[in-house]
């Protein structure tokens, strides 16, 4: 894209979970698909060691497909991660993790390139939308998954954590 600034969205969602679950979950593409409601297809996955190293995806955006790649330009386990998109849409996300007492605190910065440029201030409005919608998807998604995961506390007792109060004990 030329002379136009690119789009930067935020989210910071706090996670009743370590910081190492967020992580490998979050960072691992073969669960991407399973919280991100737009990503239809996670593919062709390259690995050095446990770390992923780039990866094919596919993405549907207002009833458009788009197929690109990704390349994982930040991997500090249990701390950040980072990729950069190319193909259909060209994106670049971060995502750190901060531990929180039982939580983890997950901030998420997003800037993408409008795929189609000449629609106009309209399209890059409603675009936005999309994707702030999309981005709140993904968090309201990991937190439902990772918050009632159930995990060992203290002695050996077996706690799961939900926000809900109808599924406390």
């Amino acid at each position: 894209m030329s002379q136009q600034k690119r789009p930067l969205l935020r989210r910071t969602t706090e996670v009743l979970a370590p910081a190492d679950e967020v992580f490998a979950y979050f960072a691992n593409p073969e669960k991407l698909a399973e919280i991100w409601p737009s990503l239809i297809d996670v593919r062709d996955i390259v690995y050095d060691g446990d770390r992923p190293v780039s990866y094919a995806w596919t993405y549907k955006m207002a009833g458009v497909c788009f197929d690109g790649s990704a390349r994982v330009t930040e991997y500090e386990p249990d701390r950040s991660y980072a990729v950069a998109t190319a193909g259909g849409i060209h994106s670049w996300i971060r995502v750190s993790f901060l531990p929180h007492a039982n939580s983890t605190v997950v901030h998420e910065e997003v800037e993408y390139e409008i795929p189609i440029p000449l629609l106009g201030r309209f399209a890059h409005r409603f675009v936005r939308r999309i994707n702030e919608k999309e981005l709140e998807s993904i968090h309201a998604n990991l937190k439902a998954r990772l918050d009632a995961e159930p995990r060992v506390t203290g002695r050996g007792s077996v706690a799961t954590l939900f926000r809900d109060p109808r599924h406390l004990p």
